[in-house]
């Protein structure tokens, strides 16, 4: 099994990467315009380091308060950026007209997919991590900014259809792309599977807690909570402290003693442990919200709002409190801060659902036979 990043914009605004411990699983890992040292991937671009100290300049200047405002543009979402023919002769000369299974990760890179010639015509798959299209429609009614790029549903559809099978994160949206799809591509639905942890009591009951990326739904979702749901909590219970962690952290700009702003921290399970209830205040977004099936793996009480659960609200609906106004959001912490019995049969029912819907097993059952029958 082999990894091709075949865009530049991989780098995003670092000139390195870091490969993670999972990625040992693939026997080479080629990134164009890279050079891979140990877990490190480096880019052969040197104005790339250039652009990176100007970024960093400015991140210490907004550190010490000395600037406001940052004077650099985001880098692109790197899966929507726009393949050059570089970009897909990179693949192209990679593949060579060898390989049984091919997997785009995101719709945008199918244009990368080589065309079939003499005998080879490899199984192609897609993921479908968001439904592209209609999440533009919600973030341009809601007046956030997305970074992707624009999709029509019938730009996305015939995206999508450079696949023989599109692998959909959520049944949901499974059933709204069936019909758009062109004659030859099928839906397998394969959601992310949870690590199932034993139920662990934190210490400190009064930590309220989450994790999320820098993407657009999750500070969106996380500003609101602060700003109009925080403030109820602690009025009733000033011993409450809220815990945030990932890399929306550095979207927040927040002086609140009863908010403790953690950063990327390397011990998801330890962050886990150190409080009993997760919030996922989520008002945009597709796909399916990973934190969540995390949440459930790790047997938390949750709070999240409808937007959370798309795809997976019957699975999820007996297992976590549904609130999506303000009030409700913060009387449903407050009673659960308060409320032991009711966590404890919350975070069991959670564990429950995460060990029936979303084992290994049950996820990827699907495509695993799909599969089984393309490998030579």
């Amino acid at each position: 099994m082999n990894l091709i990043y075949c865009s530049k914009s991989m780098f995003g605004r670092l000139p390195f990467f870091t490969l993670s411990e999972e990625m040992k699983i693939f026997e080479t890992i080629r990134v164009r315009e890279g050079i891979k040292i140990g877990n490190l991937v480096f880019t052969l671009n040197l104005k790339s380091y250039f652009d990176a100290f100007i970024y960093l300049t400015e991140r210490v200047l907004q550190k010490l308060k000395i600037i406001k405002e940052g004077f650099t543009e985001p880098a692109p979402y790197s899966v929507s950026y726009p393949l050059s023919q570089n970009d897909i002769k990179f693949v192209d000369d990679i593949i060579a007209g060898d390989a049984d299974i091919l997997i785009a990760d995101y719709c945008y890179l199918t244009k990368a997919f080589p065309k079939p010639s003499g005998g080879f015509n490899p199984r192609k798959y897609v993921v479908m991590h968001d439904f592209i299209s209609q999440r533009f429609d919600d973030f341009k009614a809601s007046g956030t900014k997305e970074k992707t790029s624009f999709l029509t549903f019938e730009d996305e559809m015939a995206l999508l259809s450079n696949a023989d099978i599109v692998i959909a994160i959520q049944k949901e949206e499974a059933d709204k792309i069936k019909n758009g799809l062109h004659a030859g591509t099928d839906v397998v639905v394969c959601p992310i599977a949870a690590d199932i942890y034993d139920k662990f009591n934190a210490k400190d009951a009064n930590n309220v807690l989450f994790l999320g990326s820098g993407a657009a739904p999750n500070v969106d979702g996380i500003l609101w909570f602060i700003s109009e749901v925080w403030p109820k909590i602690i009025e009733k219970n000033p011993n409450a402290r809220l815990k945030i962690a990932g890399s929306v952290c550095s979207k927040i700009n927040v002086d609140n003693p009863t908010i403790e702003l953690m950063g990327i921290v390397d011990d998801l399970v330890g962050f886990y442990q150190s409080g009993n209830i997760v919030i996922s205040p989520l008002r945009l977004g597709s796909g399916l919200k990973v934190k969540l099936i995390e949440a459930a793996g790790h047997a938390k009480a949750v709070v999240a709002t409808t937007i959370t659960l798309q795809g997976v609200y019957d699975e999820f609906k007996d297992a976590l409190v549904i609130a999506d106004e303000a009030n409700d959001f913060a009387n449903a912490i407050i009673n659960l801060l308060d409320d032991n019995k009711k966590r404890e049969i919350l975070s069991e029912n959670i564990l429950n659902v995460a060990k029936q819907y979303f084992s290994n097993e049950a996820v990827n059952r699907p495509l695993l036979e799909d599969l089984s029958l393309h490998i030579k």
